[in-house]
């Protein structure tokens, strides 16, 4: 089958940053390793000199505010017209990207279409700018959002919590029009290694134990909870070092903080590392963690999938919805979020009891392998494809 895929993001504080597109990358990659003919339609930003599997299509637009959004979308309807003319799709695929473009070509193409809500579209608790603008965004966002869960065939939510939230907001829409889809891991890239060898091709310390947390640098993600943590922690195990890694507005201001604190020699800020190189980071780490703030709200956490893949054993906030799905993995200790004192304890609980956390991190990567792994959730998607086109 032939499938058109669709995302959009755009972040002014770090333009170049990818991980948005991590999870429908991997996806138009497997498609493609079922035999599918696979397009993938992205913002111009230089991906389409990557070597890939699938056809990259670049939509350029206008980079200032208020024509970001406006002329991606223009831009996206006139490529689209002009493949009209050359090839159509049989599945058109597109993650929440506020746009209804990808609906509308479905609909007169008569190809099936798939739309995948990757997070929760009625959070109200977190808003950047005047609350005007904000009510006006949220508005249009969810206007869109109601047009193509009536446009779609399917809607793969991301947790189940989700899904029942916008069964609640939209009773008209019928219940088998949803299907819970989890973020899953790329099991191929992100898969256990030898710490050893790993911290030797970073240039760590071997005599240090490592804890990482990797992610988008938002307020959050908790690492400000870490770094409270951090000061119990290296109590009790002083050679502790806690490597964070990522970009994004948070950096300078917890980079200060543990300057301010004297505990710099304890953390390690690395900054952006590429997709490719992620296991390796990961797989130098004794421990990961996941230290949310009840402010995460509802959302599929990537970096907790990955952690697992990796084989890690992992330290995360409890947050309904979003982390104990893996409660019964046997390969995470949940800690109340914002609890320093219980995150520090789970922490050095697991440094000091090394044989407990490799049978987790084992425990972690069969849980993923059974449940979660991308290929498998690729399947899902070309076996709803073929149902719906029977």
């Amino acid at each position: 089958m032939r499938f058109f895929l669709f995302a959009y993001w755009h972040d002014p504080r770090w333009k170049k940053f990818v991980g948005a597109t991590v999870k429908i990358w991997d996806l138009a990659h497997n498609l493609s390793r079922l035999g599918h003919d696979v397009t993938l339609f992205l913002p111009r930003y230089g991906f389409g000199s990557v070597r890939s599997p699938v056809r990259i299509v670049e939509i350029p637009f206008f980079d200032v505010p208020c024509l970001r959004l406006l002329s991606y979308n223009l831009f996206l309807a006139l490529r689209l017209a002009s493949f009209h003319l050359k090839q159509r799709p049989a599945v058109v695929y597109a993650r929440r990207m506020g746009s209804i473009v990808p609906g509308i070509y479905a609909k007169l193409t008569r190809a099936v279409f798939f739309y995948e809500v990757n997070d929760d579209p009625y959070r109200r608790d977190f808003h950047e700018g005047s609350m005007i603008a904000f009510q006006v965004r949220k508005l249009i966002s969810e206007w869109q959002d109601e047009i193509n869960l009536r446009l779609c065939q399917k809607a793969f939510v991301i947790t189940k919590e989700i899904l029942r939230k916008i069964m609640t907001m939209n009773p008209h829409l019928p219940a088998e029009r949803l299907v819970e889809l989890p973020s899953g891991a790329n099991t191929d890239l992100f898969k256990p290694m030898d710490a050893r060898q790993c911290r030797s091709r970073l240039d760590m310390d071997l005599k240090k134990s490592y804890v990482g947390f990797a992610g988008t640098l938002l307020k959050h993600q908790g690492i400000d909870v870490l770094i409270d943590a951090a000061h119990y922690i290296v109590t009790m195990e002083p050679t502790s070092v806690f490597v964070v890694i990522g970009q994004g507005p948070m950096k300078e201001e917890w980079m200060n903080r543990v300057n301010a604190e004297g505990i710099a020699s304890s953390f390690v800020f690395a900054g952006q590392v590429d997709y490719e190189e992620m296991p390796i980071w990961i797989g130098a780490m004794d421990i990961c963690v996941a230290p949310f703030h009840d402010s995460a709200g509802l959302r599929s956490p990537v970096k907790i999938f990955d952690y697992m893949a990796c084989g890690r054993p992992v330290v995360a906030s409890r947050i309904a919805g979003t982390t104990d799905v893996f409660d019964q993995s046997e390969a995470i200790k949940l800690v109340a979020p914002g609890d320093a004192a219980m995150l520090a304890q789970a922490i050095s609980g697991l440094l000091s009891n090394q044989d407990g956390a490799r049978q987790m991190g084992r425990n972690g990567r069969q849980f993923i392998l059974e449940r979660y792994d991308r290929r498998s959730i690729a399947q899902r998607v070309s076996d709803e494809a073929g149902s719906c086109r029977l």
